[in-house]
């Protein structure tokens, strides 16, 4: 395959065909220009992972679009991510691991089954329960855990603060109240 060097002239003349098409750049091996019928144009880094060789099959990282990045700033970040690849690191799948880690919302979900409606009492349970529907969820819920910072949970905590801590017993006490009238 002959390669060329990715440039704006080369990005810019890269006409859509029936079938998508890559265009690999001669600096930076593994870095091309993907061409797909519609015209949309993206940077990709192609390589093989572990101890490379024919023997592992080749993944592709989508660097981005070609109207978000210039080829200079592409080429930079596919040669970040064969240094990375050459030290045996997989891109592909930090990025496939980090779309399966945990929502906030699934963590807790299972800390409330495993942990406090097993180890804890029923009041107890009901008001972490209450807490973390009414509160976390919302806020954080959709975040990945992992992203979850000191400075998230600061957030949430101070904009609580017009939320008295009793709010949550005397909701309690008030229903036990309204069920022995």
């Amino acid at each position: 395959m002959v390669g060329l060097k990715i440039t704006k002239r080369t990005v810019d003349g890269a006409e859509p065909r029936a079938a998508r098409y890559t265009l690999f750049d001669t600096d930076v091996k593994g870095f091309g220009l993907r061409v797909y019928p519609t015209g949309q144009k993206t940077y990709v880094f192609e390589y093989r992972p572990g101890a490379g060789g024919r023997s592992e099959a080749k993944k592709r990282v989508t660097i981005g679009s070609a109207t978000e990045f210039t080829p200079d700033e592409a080429r930079k970040r596919a040669d970040t991510l064969r240094s990375r690849v050459k030290v045996g690191e997989d891109p592909q799948a930090d990025k496939a691991r980090a779309r399966e880690a945990l929502t906030v919302e699934e963590l807790s979900k299972d800390f409330i089954k495993h942990h406090v409606k097993a180890k804890r009492s029923a009041n107890t349970a009901s008001a972490y329960e209450e807490i973390i529907t009414r509160h976390i969820i919302p806020r954080l819920g959709k975040m990945k855990a992992v992203d979850v910072k000191a400075a998230n949970v600061a957030k949430l905590h101070y904009d609580m603060r017009a939320t008295p801590p009793w709010r949550t017993r005397q909701r309690q006490s008030s229903a036990r109240c309204s069920v022995s009238a």
